[in-house]
């Protein structure tokens, strides 16, 4: 009959100690709960495992498998969540779907993970379920954001259950350091706006290089927030690509955004074939209360690129997206005379060196593009001369 616990020796700040495991599965083939221990002689390890069975290790109750602790974890009202509240740190709505969202696609569906309790999880098992996630394709941040969903779970679990912490020894994988994303020139931006395009792209587009919004802004704009009298956007809602929730601006960047007529201009049209007219999402969908995909306009986006001659190698090699548009809002403003501090407040971003790291002066030309912005913008979609 296997023992009732089994003892080893670990290295520990350049002396070995002893790390007592309990409760033999044989479902799994191994213990399944790990105790830590400052004790350094076998003899002294015994007596603490035999003095800590007569008191009661952690039961299976409080062992639940990975899993199924992971999703009651990441709640609101979950332990760690009220605990988090009654110490003025609560947990975001949006920190707890992205935790939910990182469990749901990529830990939940790793088998193994599925049959392990949280004691029994070790190094070897994570490194397994990291190794097979990046063969499969998946970003080095999106492993990690996963990873860390599980790291934090885990040292709360060990934290109570006065265990050790199986996950304490995982490091996180390394990501390799993205480019610095491309913006268009003012001659891309001329053709750009020329093109033929269906009118809902187009008019993302426009808001994006125009008025400066983020993908997750032009989705979550409402016509409530559009004042045409003033011509003036107020920016207080995006829906992200993962949730699909309304939600306020990143780093909480609400603000007012003046935007040219033209602007102005392609938004109305857009009510001419909206089933909805001017209620719910300025770039509507088939849904009345869903947003135009993101998908769509990251896709169109790129059709509109090769159109004017901008392909898919060209589009990888000068680190092209629908973000670069914001980049090129900036540039355009800041070189259009406007002040860096108005252009922070125009962008929402959070310090100077973000505006820093958003200018692109040499894709300019200074001495044609100087003028306001509003001046250099014409009344059919290009940039006047």
């Amino acid at each position: 009959m296997r023992s009732p616990y089994a003892l080893q020796k670990r290295k520990k700040k350049n002396r070995t100690v002893y790390y007592i495991r309990f409760g033999w599965s044989e479902e799994s083939g191994r213990y399944a709960q790990t105790k830590a221990t400052n004790y350094t002689t076998k003899t002294e390890a015994r007596r603490e495992a035999e003095r800590m069975l007569s008191e009661g290790v952690v039961s299976t109750e409080n062992d639940p498998h990975l899993t199924d602790y992971l999703r009651d974890f990441w709640q609101s009202d979950s332990q760690y969540g009220k605990s988090k509240a009654a110490r003025g740190k609560p947990l975001s709505h949006g920190y707890l779907e992205l935790n939910k969202w990182a469990v749901e696609s990529l830990v939940a569906s790793y088998r193994p993970f599925q049959k392990t309790r949280i004691s029994a999880i070790n190094p070897g098992i994570i490194e397994n379920w990291l190794l097979e996630a990046l063969d499969a394709g998946r970003g080095e941040r999106v492993v990690n954001i996963a990873l860390q969903s599980m790291k934090v779970a885990c040292k709360w679990w060990a934290k109570q259950n006065r265990a050790a912490d199986p996950l304490s020894a995982v490091e996180k994988v390394h990501e390799k350091k993205e480019h610095a994303r491309g913006a268009l020139t003012v001659a891309e931006l001329r053709l750009l706006l020329d093109v033929e395009a269906p009118e809902i792209p187009r008019c993302a587009v426009m808001l994006a290089a125009l008025a400066g919004l983020r993908v997750s802004e032009v989705r979550g704009l409402r016509w409530e927030d559009v004042d045409g009298e003033n011509g003036i956007l107020h920016i207080r809602n995006q829906v992200t690509t993962n949730f699909e929730i309304e939600k306020e601006p990143k780093h909480g960047s609400v603000g007012d955004v003046p935007v040219p007529d033209i602007l102005l201009d392609e938004m109305e049209n857009l009510v001419v074939n909206s089933p909805y007219g001017k209620a719910g999402y300025v770039l509507y969908s088939i849904k009345p209360e869903k947003p135009y995909g993101y998908k769509a306009i990251s896709r169109q986006f790129r059709a509109m690129l090769r159109k004017i001659g901008i392909d898919d190698e060209a589009q990888r090699g000068r680190n092209l997206s629908f973000h670069s548009l914001r980049h090129t809002f900036v540039s355009l403003a800041r070189l259009s005379g406007v002040p860096d501090f108005v252009v922070r407040g125009f962008a929402r971003h959070k310090s100077a060196a973000m505006t820093e790291n958003y200018s692109h002066h040499e894709i300019i030309d200074f001495d044609e593009y100087r003028r306001k912005m509003s001046e250099t913008i014409g009344s059919h979609g290009a940039i006047s001369d």
